[in-house]
Parts: structure tokens; sequence; C-alpha cells
């Protein structure tokens, strides 16, 4: 089967989805909030080392925010509509 759709190019770029400033921190989810508006982003550090990172989601507006954690953590974040980000559990509960 071959491609039979060449896209011209032309059309605007969509803006990155979530960056983390330390290559220790991996992304494990972005995805829509199960309740409300707004977006959840999962971080994990898979050290054994306690790590800080710089997460921003350009796609959404989201600056720079500094995020800390701990040795093998997995941190939760809920990023409201109006961009405030509260940390939660990993059933999307505030904490």
């Amino acid at each position: 089967m071959g491609l039979c759709f060449f896209p011209s190019g032309g059309g605007q770029r969509a803006k990155a989805g979530p960056l983390v400033s330390n290559d220790q921190v991996q992304v494990a989810a972005f995805k829509p909030a199960q309740r409300g508006r707004g977006h959840v982003v999962r971080l994990f550090n898979p050290s054994d080392r306690k790590a800080t990172t710089d997460l921003s989601i350009p796609a959404i507006g989201l600056g720079r925010r500094r995020v800390r954690l701990g040795a093998f953590e997995i941190r939760t974040l809920k990023i409201s509509a109006a961009g405030k980000v509260t940390e939660t559990d990993l059933m999307e509960q505030a904490m």
C-alpha cells in the first residue's frame, strides 16, 4: 500500500507538548483531565537521586515551572484551563 497524501507543508506548526529541562526526568503522561477542564502531566524520576527540572507546555500556554522530584518519584500535576498548577495523586485528586 502506498501513501497517497502528500501535505504541502503550509499552515501553522503545532506548538510543543510538555518540555523538561532535565534529561533524567521523564514525561510519563500528558492528557486531558478526567474531571473538569484542564490537562494532567505526570513526571517520573527513574533515578536513585533527587532531581529538579523546569517544566513548560507551550501547547497550552504554560510557562516554565520548577518541579522537584525525589528518588524514583512519580509526580502528577493538573493544569487548569486558567493555567493554575495543582499537585494531585494518581487518581487526579488534589493533595
